[in-house]
């Protein structure tokens, strides 16, 4: 039974790493900027609202690097977690 259970909690653990690093990039253009919150809307084609928060690393296409630099109508590129 004690060999079942490690088993059982190895595989769990794999199952549960292997999602965790699953990740995808996002491309789309800004919307509501919260700068109090450092956060803010990215409309993702075709009719998708992803909200980045703070800590999120993304990059614009026009260079900017800080969340400070961003404004409404920027496209942006978030590599985020699914």
């Amino acid at each position: 039974m004690k060999t079942f259970c490690l088993r059982f909690l190895s595989f769990f653990s794999i199952l549960l790493a292997a999602s965790a690093l699953h990740a995808e990039t996002l491309r789309g253009i800004v919307r509501n900027v919260n700068y109090g919150s450092h956060s803010f809307g990215l409309d993702v084609p075709p009719v998708t609202r992803v909200y980045v928060t703070g800590g999120t690393r993304f990059s614009t296409l026009q260079g900017k690097a800080s969340f400070q630099d961003i404004k409404e109508g920027d496209s942006v590129e978030v590599e985020g977690r699914s």
